[in-house]
């Protein structure tokens, strides 16, 4: 065969009017030249099986031709627009249909069956918290009951008020929602608080048990009452830790700040003390912390577990003493939470006690301090002091390294 016109392969070139059926179409873009591609390959006829396009798909038309819609009819047509009813605020309406498509799949009586058996498993805790959000009014359920009492079509009702339907049949729904989200939440929450107080009992140990820390104090409380000497401040016997950061306000005759200085003879003479900013690695952490949010978390804890106790207990009282599927691992929560709290509340108080403690031992306001305070300005004072020592050091450094210099000079000369 000559070229552009084998017998065996596909011809792929010179595309005449399609005269036949109307098909699908695929929007490629089409080569202006094949020369030298791939496609020149194939428009020479050279792969191996070709064949005519109807040998290859048979059933192409029946795939892809264009039909047109039969009409339906008018009875038809009325019939598949039936008309959805809504009882509800549209925007309430809109919003607990995004809540309701985490459900996915799930019948909104499963949902509720799940509700009514304290099966958190089912449900999980997205969806527990978000239907605790869309609790049904007391107008919504009427507006819907009396829908249904009327003898009207379910089925019409749109999803907001099939899911109000389904689970308006749940005894004390509050309750056993509040209850299964206490459960779920109950351990992430307490081990939360929980590093949250280690951190502050930490920050404490290491603030009290360090002897450079201390021995720093003292040498800055000595320059500070030389500087002050002759005035109401002269004769200090300590100061408060505020103090710490007018270190880094006041400047020497030679601009440097007087941290600096502390940092410069601290290092001709005693430099071991400069790994001061190594006894503190917890005091960042206990900077970012709140005595007044911390007692709110721990109260939040202890309500919830609360809360849980006295809505099964309701639920017990009012229904008697069916055995639901989650009412099992309810119980053993309950027991198993009550142990924790009594540990945790310990710790929280052992954690206040050495907080006040070494509020105490600084000579802070035991009553008004707060950790993230206390410790915001001692980790940026050990912030600013490793600074100032990197800077002297490597200053001391270049000096002696001159000197070293110098004198090899003077010794070769």
């Amino acid at each position: 065969a000559g070229r552009g016109g084998g017998s065996g392969g596909l011809k792929l070139g010179g595309a005449k009017k399609n005269e036949g059926p109307k098909m699908k179409k695929i929007h490629w873009e089409t080569l202006k030249s094949t020369e030298g591609t791939i496609w020149g390959d194939l428009e020479h006829g050279d792969e191996e099986g070709g064949a005519d396009a109807s040998a290859l798909f048979p059933d192409l038309k029946d795939n892809f031709e264009i039909t047109s819609a039969k009409p339906r009819s008018a009875s038809a047509a009325s019939g598949n627009r039936s008309k959805v009813v809504s009882l509800i605020d549209g925007k309430r309406s809109q919003n607990m249909n995004i809540m309701l498509a985490q459900f996915g799949k799930k019948e909104f009586s499963e949902i509720a069956n799940a509700c009514t058996q304290l099966d958190d498993d089912f449900i999980g805790i997205a969806g527990i918290s978000s239907i605790l959000d869309f609790i049904p009014e007391p107008d919504e359920i009427n507006a819907v009951t009396a829908y249904i009492n009327s003898g009207k079509d379910i089925n019409l009702l749109g999803k907001a008020e099939k899911f109000i339907a389904a689970v308006t049949k749940v005894p004390l729904l509050k309750q056993r929602l509040l209850a299964m989200q206490a459960k779920r939440t109950f351990f992430d929450a307490v081990d939360h608080l929980d590093e949250d107080i280690e951190v502050i009992v930490n920050a404490c140990t290491e603030t009290k048990k360090s002897t450079k820390f201390r021995n720093l104090l003292a040498i800055i409380l000595k320059l500070g009452n030389e500087l002050n000497k002759g005035t109401a401040k002269g004769s200090a016997k300590g100061f408060k830790m505020t103090g710490l950061v007018k270190l880094t306000e006041t400047k020497t005759n030679r601009g440097e700040t007087l941290l600096d200085y502390v940092v410069g003879s601290i290092a001709e003479n005693m430099r071991d003390l400069l790994s001061v900013v190594d006894d503190f690695p917890h005091c960042v952490g206990a900077s970012k912390k709140s005595l007044v949010t911390l007692k709110a978390a721990m109260g939040k804890i202890t309500g919830s577990c609360k809360i849980a106790e006295n809505g099964l207990k309701k639920v017990e009282a009012e229904e008697g003493s069916n055995e639901y599927v989650g009412m099992g691992s309810m119980k053993e929560f309950l027991v198993k939470s009550k142990e924790t709290i009594e540990g945790l509340d310990a710790k929280f108080k052992l954690m206040d006690e050495g907080f006040k403690n070494l509020c105490k031992y600084l000579g802070e306001n035991v009553e008004t301090a707060e950790p993230q305070e206390l410790f915001g300005v001692i980790s940026s004072f050990v912030g600013s002091l490793r600074t100032a020592g990197t800077k002297v050091l490597d200053k001391i450094e270049r000096r002696e390294r001159a000197k070293k210099r110098e004198a090899e000079r003077l010794k070769g000369g």
